[in-house]
């Protein structure tokens, strides 16, 4: 028997280093697919959780709400609460 080609162990050396490339690649190939699972799914958390917040009836704060309606009724004073105004009898002059 004789002994290999010199050529033999740069041709074995380079089938070894293209398939660790080729692991490589598709390890980072599969990662790239993780990340992108990852980050979708944490955005549709995020989409659903705004959804709710968004649907929440949140109560308002007495202090606001007794500012909003004075602010609003502006120049007409107490006549907006009322329903029907009041009218008041002027004293008749009797001769």
């Amino acid at each position: 028997m004789g002994t290999p080609s010199p050529g033999w162990d740069s041709l074995v050396l380079q089938t070894r280093v293209a398939a660790r490339r080729r692991k490589r690649r598709r390890r980072a190939r599969r990662m790239l697919w993780l990340l992108t699972v990852a980050t979708t799914a944490a955005l549709v958390v995020i989409a659903v959780f705004i959804m709710r917040i968004s649907k929440i009836q949140t109560a308002r704060p007495a202090a606001l709400a007794a500012s909003a309606r004075t602010v609003s009724h502006g120049n007409t004073p107490g006549r907006a609460h009322q329903g029907q105004p009041q009218r008041h009898h002027q004293p008749t002059k009797r001769r």
